[in-house]
């Protein structure tokens, strides 16, 4: 089974403590990864239908909520979604304090700076004339 994501683990890791609506998981999202990572509507969109059709996620209305009220739709971790989560965060070696949960190892020449964070740019980024 392939790693999830980055965007994947985002939504999922957005979705561990309370349902929240797109909006919602955009903040947790920039707010986890310091504004390292801005999810577009089309790309959340797109990983969340991608998502609810592996059954990690479901549609959900929090406690409280009228639809009558709100277009918007509220997401919630499904327990296949959370067992995926587990098993996929088992595999990372060390903690980033950028997602709040193990990442992936480093990689010589890139991928992270030199205090460990997350740059989020291939390793041959940094070679000259590639990627600006």
């Amino acid at each position: 089974m392939a790693n999830l994501t980055p965007v994947e683990l985002q939504i999922l890791l957005a979705l561990t403590s309370e349902p929240r609506h797109g909006y919602g998981i955009k903040l947790d999202v920039e707010s986890r990864s310091q504004g390292a990572m801005k999810l577009g509507s089309g790309t959340l969109y797109e990983a969340t239908q991608r998502m609810e059709k592996h059954g990690w996620l479901e549609v959900a209305q929090p406690p409280g909520h009228d639809p009558a009220e709100s277009r918007r739709k509220y997401y919630r971790l499904t327990a296949e979604g959370r067992d995926r989560l587990e098993q996929d965060a088992a595999s990372w070696p060390m903690p980033s304090p950028w997602t709040s949960c193990p990442r992936p190892g480093r990689h010589e020449g890139g991928g992270y700076d030199e205090t460990g964070r997350a740059t989020l740019r291939p390793p041959h980024s940094r070679l000259p004339g590639r990627f600006p």
